[in-house]
């Protein structure tokens, strides 16, 4: 949110230099960034803590600057003068959705372009303007943190009532988009249907234009988690919808209503009739007990009970006088964050300098901790990454819905994310991976081979998260699969692992393009192409993109296994390189559980081409390998050899169909 200079000074007597404005709220750790700055004028951002919804205002931030000024702001004029008795039916179902909910109806307004210094306000606020009406309820929200919706009056059917949304409607909201409404989103609705998302936006069919003659403000205090799961649900957040999610006062609700309408009947002229209540603004009855030697014991520094009631009376508290050092504290309704004694101890740290703060030097006993196995495996397995050529990096364990729907796999959602891009906890580290070399490619690095070892949180039965350490790998050139078969492969013999491979299938990874790692009859990961419609999301090219996910968790007990020495073979070993031209259709893995059928003496098979061309009739592929012959107890002759190649050769040709590759 954008914040003005010129509005939080109005709101003080004696007004504070802006200097000092600023350099008040970042010693509060609110870190303001300048954005335009004039001789009269300073617009300014602010980094606002989830928990301090009442910072969303000018009033907001003037209140946390009078702590330190020792001045109360002046209250914003609301008082309405009423002129008529019109009104409007209004009906709350459920008054745990909706516990305060506020109306007003004005006749005879002028609904025009908004004056200079309304426009002023709204552009360097950065928002659009639209008209008088409009344009006051943004700085009434921009003002208080109270957001207010003005309807059309003439297109409002019958009563107003705020429920729950059926599975079939459907809104045209104000930005000219329709849209379907899930089953329970919060809705502020007439006779005829939807009129408004409640706390989120409006509905074009009651709103207010150049015609609009007789309006309807609503000034309301939703449940924030309603909102939040209304907004969600919707695909849909707004400046009020913020708002109303990190929660709004009643009373704020009533003096928003009434300052909005003060501001109408006087740029706009008109007729108010009465403030139409349904719920009460009551304020909510907090009393935390308080003890100035546990402040003094929790900070290090000497806090008295004289300076602590001061701070909270500045901060409107309220406070009564207990025995010793204890007293009881009353929190002001906009401090929701206030909830128990050590929030009251971070105010007072808050509100002191760092030169308060004395240098001492921490005294503990520390003791030593045993090293974690895990830790260590996995700085061994970091190790070989490195020298396979593999470049590392460090992703968040956060994602976004989006990435996750496109994932298909299930995650962990969070029930309050900082923002929709932290939505969920990481079911894979693929999402991480593939945004490093999106922004590796992009920035014309050519040749990337990179890889991760994260912990990833695949949900329960129950729903609830797990936690698994897993190396993921990404290389991106043409024979990118064969390069990471190699160095997983390599990887295992050198953590003292046998592995195998076989064809897999995994949701990530294009169909028929996966090969499951095998270790002991178990699969512990997987080599594959990323699915098309991934790589498209992330920009990346569709034929060059290749992925390996290993899960070190399952092979804990397994890796870096202490070896026993092997004595070396004492006879020779005898290379025999075949090329067979096989139907597409046969699996490596079952041509080579034919060969080793055969009880020969095979020390390895390796396969070192695949080949498809001209020369390869269409629905073959031609396949190039390598069999290491080595007999434990003789030498083998070249005639034994041979044998053993024509042997080879026969069973492949009855058992897969292949045939020797003529040159």
């Amino acid at each position: 949110m954008r914040y003005l200079y010129s509005m939080i000074a109005r709101m003080f007597r004696q007004p504070p230099e802006p200097d000092l404005v600023l350099a008040r709220l970042d010693a509060s750790g609110y870190n303001p960034a300048v954005r335009q700055r004039s001789q009269d004028e300073i617009v300014f951002d602010l980094e606002i803590p989830a928990n301090r919804g009442d910072l969303l205002s000018h009033l907001g931030i003037a209140r946390e600057i009078g702590v330190f000024l020792d001045q109360q702001p002046v209250p914003l004029e609301a008082n309405v003068s009423q002129a008529t008795t019109d009104s409007v039916d209004v009906k709350v179902e459920n008054p745990r959705d909706c516990p305060y909910y506020s109306c007003r109806v004005v006749r005879g307004v002028r609904v025009e372009h908004s004056p200079p210094w309304l426009r002023d306000l709204m552009e360097k606020l950065g928002m659009r303007s639209t008209s008088t009406v409009v344009d006051l309820s943004n700085l009434v929200m921009a003002e208080m943190g109270q957001p207010l919706h003005v309807f059309d009056l003439s297109r409002v059917r019958g009563a107003v009532t705020v429920r729950r949304s059926v599975q079939g409607e459907a809104i045209t909201t104000i930005d000219g988009r329709k849209r379907s409404l899930p089953d329970g989103a919060l809705l502020i609705a007439d006779d005829a249907g939807p009129i408004a998302l409640a706390g989120i936006m409006g509905g074009a069919d009651t709103e207010v234009t150049d015609a609009t003659v007789d309006i309807l403000i609503e000034g309301a205090c939703f449940a924030p988690h309603v909102i939040r799961r209304s907004s969600r649900a919707v695909g849909l957040a707004t400046e009020a919808s913020v708002r109303f999610e990190r929660g709004i006062e009643r009373e704020q609700a009533r003096l928003g209503l009434d300052r909005l309408t003060c501001l109408i009947l006087a740029e706009s002229g008109g007729k108010a009739g009465p403030r139409q209540e349904t719920g009460r603004p009551v304020r909510r009855a907090v009393s935390i007990p308080f003890n100035a030697r546990r402040a003094s014991a929790l900070l290090g520094m000497s806090v008295s009970k004289a300076e602590a009631e001061l701070l909270f009376v500045r901060m409107g508290c309220g406070v009564r006088r207990g025995r010793g050092a204890s007293c009881t504290v009353s929190p002001p309704p906009h401090r929701r964050d206030l909830q128990e004694e050590v929030d009251l101890i971070e105010e007072i740290a808050r509100h002191r300098t760092y030169a308060e703060v004395p240098a001492l030097m921490p005294s503990a006993t520390l003791m030593p901790t045993p090293s974690d196995p895990m830790f260590s495996l996995i700085e061994r397995c970091r190790d070989i990454f490195c020298l396979l050529g593999f470049a590392e990096t460090v992703g968040l364990s956060l994602i976004s819905d989006e990435a996750t729907a496109l994932l298909h796999l299930p995650a962990v959602e969070i029930e309050n994310p900082l923002s929709r891009a932290f939505s969920h906890l990481r079911p894979s580290l693929l999402p991480s991976l593939l945004e490093t070399v999106r922004h590796n490619l992009t920035r014309q690095t050519g040749r990337c081979a990179i890889f991760e070892i994260g912990t990833v949180y695949p949900p329960a039965d129950s729903g609830d998260p797990t936690e698994e350490v897993r190396a993921g790998l990404c290389a991106v050139q043409d024979d990118g699969f064969f390069l990471l078969k190699g160095c997983v492969t390599s990887f295992c013999e050198r953590a003292g692992i046998a592995p195998s491979w076989k064809e897999g299938t995994f949701p990530l990874a294009e169909p028929q393009q996966c090969a499951a790692l095998v270790c002991d009859g178990v699969i512990v990961g997987y080599c594959f192409k990323v699915r098309h419609d991934i790589l498209a999301r992330y920009d990346l090219p569709e034929e060059s993109v290749w992925c390996a996910e290993i899960r070190l968790a399952a092979l804990r007990d397994r890796l870096f296994s202490p070896r026993r020495f092997t004595e070396p073979p004492a006879f020779p070993a005898v290379r025999r390189d075949f090329s067979c031209v096989f139907p597409a259709s046969v699996r490596w893995e079952d041509a080579e559980s034919a060969i080793r059928q055969l009880n020969q003496p095979i020390e390895s098979i390796e396969v070192f081409d695949l080949y498809r061309g001209r020369q390869i009739p269409d629905g073959c592929v031609s396949v190039s390998f390598t069999i290491v012959y080595r007999s434990g107890h003789s030498t083998l002759t070249s005639r034994e050899v041979d044998e053993y190649a024509a042997a080879v050769l026969s069973t492949l040709e009855t058992s897969c169909g292949a045939r020797v590759r003529q040159a």
